[in-house]
């Protein structure tokens, strides 16, 4: 073999064994990943959908991700509103979470934030979207008629006729697992009279009525009240009479039945 040739073969060994070694290196650093695998995984570490905190941002408005609207504020979807026109879903819905009792409307996919559903409402213009609801509406909170309880897109909540204690929002259920904690479903008569299955507050004792109700901090702002009774008895403890009342919601909670004894 000519010496010219001999050369040229020694020298391309000896490459591949010194970019042999390069590689071993870089792999014993990498933890078996050579230098694009490890640009790759620092790059995905930065992307802040696959971060673990990535979950506890709200969804963004399509449902389809996260982020955070409250910087949007006023105006933005989640932002407290007082009519329509304040929003730029355009659509003022309510929600009792807040102080102020109403909301800008969130559209939606499928998804929503903890708390929410996502149901079809109808906007100002008569068209039909998607928005997220709070998912148990009005419940608990004094009403008169049904109506007070279905302005969420939930329309078959109704006002349920508590006896004494009052008059409160239920939410429409099936089952236990449908309601909140602190709360069972029953099958209860409404301010209008027919009977339907309603989550309820749970009696605050055995064999109690029912519980009584928490004051959103809508119901609060807003004074909400409801009518109630308390028995009237004499000595021997016969029921005489009974005597009707308010029961008020107030920063304090639901107060007292103002019957006169």
């Amino acid at each position: 073999m000519p010496a010219t040739l001999q050369r040229h073969i020694l020298l391309v060994l000896c490459g591949l064994t010194m970019l042999g070694a390069a590689c071993s290196s870089s792999d014993s650093k990498g933890g078996g990943k050579g230098a694009g695998d490890t640009s790759l995984q620092f790059d995905t570490s930065l992307n802040p959908q696959d971060s673990a905190d990535s979950d506890a941002g709200m969804p963004s408005l399509d449902g389809s991700g996260t982020g955070d609207v409250s910087a949007n504020c006023p105006g933005g979807a989640g932002c407290p509103c007082s009519e329509n026109v304040d929003c730029e879903t355009g659509l003022c819905i309510d929600d009792p979470s807040l102080a102020e009792g109403r909301a800008c409307a969130r559209p939606c996919g499928s998804q929503c934030p903890s708390g929410y559903l996502c149901r079809p409402l109808t906007g100002p213009a008569g068209d039909i979207s998607n928005f997220c609801v709070p998912h148990y509406g009005h419940l608990c909170d004094p009403c008169a008629t049904s109506k007070d309880c279905q302005a969420l897109g939930l329309t078959d909540a109704v006002c349920t006729n508590q006896g004494k204690l009052g008059q409160f929002c239920g939410v429409a259920c099936q089952v236990l697992a449908d309601c909140p904690k602190s709360y069972t479903c029953e099958t209860v008569p409404s301010a209008e009279g027919p009977s339907s299955k309603q989550c309820v507050r749970a009696p605050d004792q055995p064999g109690g009525p029912y519980g009584v109700c928490e004051c959103s901090k809508s119901a609060a702002s807003k004074g909400l009240h409801t009518t109630c009774a308390v028995e009237v008895k004499g000595a021997e403890g016969q029921v005489l009479g009974t005597c009707t009342g308010t029961r008020t919601c107030s920063a304090a909670g639901l107060g007292d039945c103002t019957a006169p004894p």
